[in-house]
């Protein structure tokens, strides 16, 4: 009986991956019977979220997930900057003016598939500068005994 219902719950989670490319609504935008669509959409897509997660849960992969969730603080506090070493490589490597770099968070005329680029280096930037901070700090307490 679990197993169905986690199978359903993931299932769930196509509905706003197939409606929400296809169908352009904002929740400050929903009027009339498309609120319902809206939190039908939302629930389906909180659930599938719930479902998977309970599969990565119970998967080898956990233990990443457990990593990178250790270190979310340092994520918070780098990504930027390692948004802006994306931007610059790109403005670089594209011949663009500097002053493109001046938009916040990121680039704003930038090819779509951008966001995979700085997600991944926002994350591993953030963890090599905690990785630094923490083999630094351990170093030093060493000595210092």
């Amino acid at each position: 009986m679990q197993s169905g219902i986690m199978k359903w719950k993931i299932v769930l989670i196509l509905i706003p991956l197939v409606t929400v490319p296809n169908f352009a609504l904002k929740m400050t935008d929903a009027q009339g019977y498309e609120v319902f669509i809206y939190y039908i959409i939302a629930i389906c897509g909180s659930l599938g979220v719930m479902g998977i997660s309970t599969l990565v849960s119970k998967s080898k992969i956990r233990k990443f997930f457990i990593y990178i969730g250790d270190k979310t603080l340092y994520i918070l506090i780098f990504h930027f900057l390692a948004f802006k070493g994306v931007s610059y490589l790109y403005i670089i490597t594209n011949n663009l003016p500097i002053t493109d770099l001046s938009p916040f968070p990121v680039l704003k005329n930038a090819p779509s598939y951008f966001w995979i680029i700085y997600t991944i280096v926002g994350i591993a930037f953030s963890i090599i500068i905690w990785e630094i901070v923490d083999r630094t700090q351990k170093k030093l307490a060493k000595e210092s005994k």
